[in-house]
């Protein structure tokens, strides 16, 4: 990402930050997770006790956060009555 970026999300659940970038990424935004306040510190110590931030180019913030927004409100989340998508 060589545009400006901006942080969509910041938190310290290192598995929700990965899940939003995956979501973010299959709709065609470019995310990262980074860590800038412990990034001197090993991997397992930033997953432990660190922050994260979940950015994308500025030119894609809104889309982002909107998706964001979607999640959050519980429109993307499966009924009861909804099974997986079956692969081929």
């Amino acid at each position: 990402m060589s545009e400006e970026l901006v942080v969509i999300l910041s938190t310290t659940e290192h598995s929700k930050a990965q899940l939003l970038k995956a979501l973010l990424e299959s709709s065609g935004i470019v995310a990262e997770v980074v860590d800038s306040t412990a990034s001197h510190w090993g991997v397992d110590v930033i997953q432990a006790v660190g922050k994260v931030d979940v950015v994308v180019s500025k030119s894609d913030a809104d889309d982002a956060r909107a998706l964001l927004a979607e999640i959050d409100s519980g429109a993307l989340a499966l009924d009861e009555d909804s099974t997986p998508p079956q692969s081929r």
